[in-house]
């Protein structure tokens, strides 16, 4: 690992050192477990949410040093141990990024954030589980006009596709994903809308234009826009229903996604090196408040 890297890292852990307390209150939880979904206002802050941003935008820019044909309207390639999903052509001569998956393998400082102490401790509440499989370490940026958006779904939607075998062994959903704004997020730059309480059913949705069509008629309950600023954290159950839109505003939208499955739930390796690893959750974990 080049000096500069082990000097990043450094950095990182000495600014988890400061992180501010942001456990998850009784009434926090009630929430999430009645309505599928919670926003925790101001998770990131200050100089961490900086370097943050600079982490993420480091990897952005990295999409410059790979092969892209320009041939396809997807295309996958690998950087690092980390999967790029490009798009047709987008600002310049540069592919649109549909995503980045499992970024701490290229750079470790974003796997460090997906593991971010205060992080495990929030996800060990929602899963009641002191460990837990890291599944998913994405970057999912919408640039203005670039067209990325995603469908109707519900999350368990692309575990059970990618794994057969999969198991709610807890009852809970068996797995987190945990939503970071980078910039603000809203209806007018891609951000997402969720059907509230649509949790407590898990029939699949991805795939169904029609039942998608009906969902966002609110045929089935109502669709409320994510409204986040910089540094919201966004937890989401797994059988929740969201999609988001096409980013039209003139300002770019940069979520920082994580996923965390109950021990056992999972049973494939997922995209990406060093990926569907089990990590402790609580253990000797400790943060300084303030």
């Amino acid at each position: 690992m080049p000096v500069f890297r082990i000097a990043s890292l450094f950095v990182v852990l000495s600014i988890f050192e400061h992180s501010f307390c942001a456990e998850l209150s009784k009434e926090q939880l009630a929430f999430y477990r009645e309505n599928g979904y919670l926003i925790q206002q101001g998770f990131f802050q200050g100089e961490e949410l900086d370097d943050l941003e600079h982490q993420i935008q480091i990897a952005l820019d990295s999409v410059a040093e790979l092969p892209w044909s320009g041939n396809q309207s997807e295309e996958k390639l690998y950087l690092g141990g980390t999967l790029y999903v490009l798009g047709s052509v987008g600002q310049g001569s540069l592919p649109v990024i549909k995503r980045i998956v499992w970024a701490g393998a290229k750079f470790p400082e974003l796997l460090a954030y997906g593991r971010h102490p205060q992080l495990r401790k929030n996800v060990a509440q929602i899963l009641d589980s002191s460990r837990a499989t890291h599944l998913i370490n994405q970057i999912h940026p919408k640039q203005p006009s670039d067209g990325v958006e995603y469908d109707v779904h519900r999350d368990i939607d692309n575990r059970r596709n990618f794994d057969k075998r999969w198991q709610d062994i807890k009852g809970n959903g068996s797995f987190v994903q945990t939503m970071a704004a980078i910039d603000r997020m809203g209806e007018d730059n891609g951000g997402l809308y969720v059907i509230p309480r649509s949790h407590h059913y898990c029939s699949p949705v991805k795939g169904n234009t029609v039942l998608g069509e009906e969902y966002r008629r609110e045929l089935y309950g109502q669709k409320l826009p994510v409204i986040m600023n910089a540094g919201d954290m966004l937890y989401v159950h797994p059988c929740l229903v969201h999609f988001s839109g096409p980013n039209k505003s003139d300002k770019p939208r940069r979520l920082f996604i994580n996923g965390y499955a109950y021990p056992g739930a999972n049973h494939e390796p997922y995209p990406g090196t060093g990926s569907a690893q089990e990590i402790d959750l609580v253990g000797s974990v400790q943060v300084m408040c303030w």
